[in-house]
């Protein structure tokens, strides 16, 4: 399989990752979602040199689960929103709220794009992820 960051070996049943691209490159590539990311790390920690995607075997309890809808699709899994800089989740981000009179509270209209991290203190863009599909520096909320 075609990829820019790391090599992917496709098989009968999913797929395995090659864990060796960490020799060259110790940080997240914009290409590896952060989902994506955390699997790959904590794999190479472990000391496994191959990451496998395997449709048949049983699921880590450990790791989140998907479960499918009734046609036999994943279900999206909930995003994560992080600090672009220390992949914190505790975030402050000014949003734009228009008052509804009807619904007698604020209505979020729009999320800005960074957002203060109390974690590293100080002001960065926001990564959302939890997909497992690449999806850059995206600013908003699920």
């Amino acid at each position: 399989m075609d990829h820019d960051v790391l090599s992917i070996e496709a098989h009968q049943y999913g797929f395995a990752v090659h864990l060796g691209f960490f020799d060259d490159n110790p940080d997240r590539p914009e290409q590896v979602s952060v989902t994506l990311w955390a699997l790959l790390t904590r794999a190479k920690s472990c000391g496994a040199d191959w990451l496998s995607f395997d449709r048949d075997e049983p699921p880590m309890a450990d790791l989140p689960v998907y479960p499918e809808d009734e046609e036999g699709e994943g279900i999206t899994p909930p995003k994560i929103v992080l600090c672009g800089q220390c992949r914190s989740e505790d975030l402050i981000c000014d949003a734009a709220a228009r008052w509804d009179k009807g619904a007698q509270g604020w209505v979020v209209e729009a999320v800005f794009e960074e957002a203060w991290c109390d974690t590293c203190g100080d002001t960065h863009r926001l990564e959302v992820s939890g997909t497992g599909v690449p999806d850059g520096q995206e600013a908003g909320h699920a």
